[in-house]
């Protein structure tokens, strides 16, 4: 499944309506992410300043380096708060 599509279901969760142009994603993210949130369901909103689409191909970059750090550490952060 692709990313645009995962954004359409939880959009439809939402209840938001989500954008035929895909270029308008970023924005839509951002409302997901707060109305998500208006409805009571955690959610964490994460900028990656610099990247562009599909950015995680480059798998040399410092950019992807730093962004799988972050990622990591948030599941580290996640995981470790809930209860198994």
């Amino acid at each position: 499944m692709s990313k645009y599509n995962i954004d359409r279901e939880l959009a439809k969760i939402a209840k938001i309506k989500m954008p035929d142009n895909p270029a308008l994603l970023p924005l839509m993210n951002i409302l997901l992410c707060q109305t998500l949130r208006d409805q009571g369901i955690s959610a964490e909103l994460h900028e990656i300043k610099g990247a562009c689409h599909g950015f995680e191909t480059a798998i040399k970059s410092n950019l992807l380096k730093n962004c799988i750090e972050r990622r990591v550490d948030w599941l580290r952060l996640t995981l470790n708060n809930v209860d198994i």
